[in-house]
């Protein structure tokens, strides 16, 4: 079965989108919140506002990650799928169905924003993405070394995001697999049958 749903993001399921996180975030980094960067308080106002502005929007798109294609990723180091994508990719024809009642898998996402004023370095804005994933009643279809069909399964999926090491929001949620990932022609479980995963988007540098 394959979802038409747009992918569900870590903004989207905190703060319910890239614009209400990115509203959310420049209120955190202000330098006079408890989560705010010292560093932006010597700016001069205007530089301060338009550095807190922006940092907050290039967060909220680093943050804004795909959940099915992280809780993919992470399947991609579980023993019983990777077992199962093996003997299929082994054996031309076979399918296997693997069923799992629950497992865990967590991910930390940490970047950061750099701030150059006149292209002087003058601080750095540290982001946190937590995520941990509880995965129900799974049952997924494998054939070739790829997940070809998810035919049940409900993920409980929670996410914190920090600015500065201080926690500013927290959400749990529960999705139904079908909804978080899309299986399209398969999902590769083997890297020589797949490119590198993407990394996580790089922070660009912010400069006034």
């Amino acid at each position: 079965m394959m979802s038409t749903d747009p992918p569900v993001t870590a903004c989207g399921l905190v703060f319910g989108g890239p614009a209400n996180a990115a509203a959310a975030l420049a209120q955190a980094v202000a330098p006079d919140r408890v989560t705010g960067n010292q560093g932006l308080r010597h700016l001069s106002a205007a530089t301060r506002d338009a550095a807190v502005r922006d940092v907050s929007v290039v967060g909220a798109e680093l943050l804004d990650l795909d959940l099915g294609g992280l809780l993919v990723m992470g399947w991609r180091t579980y023993a019983t799928l990777i077992q199962a994508a093996r003997r299929t990719a082994a054996t031309p024809g076979r399918e296997e169905i693997v069923d799992i009642v629950t497992h865990r898998i967590g991910a930390t996402y940490q970047p950061s924003v750099e701030v150059l004023v006149d292209e002087v370095r003058v601080t750095a804005v540290g982001l946190a993405l937590t995520l941990e994933f509880e995965v129900k009643a799974l049952s997924a279809v494998i054939r070739a070394g790829q997940i070809v069909a998810l035919e049940s399964g409900r993920c409980a999926t929670r996410a914190t995001i920090a600015i500065e090491g201080v926690p500013v929001a927290t959400r749990t949620a529960e999705h139904d697999l079908h909804v978080l990932i899309h299986v399209g022609n398969g999902i590769p479980l083997l890297p020589a049958q797949n490119p590198p995963p993407a990394p996580f988007p790089t922070a660009p540098q912010q400069s006034w």
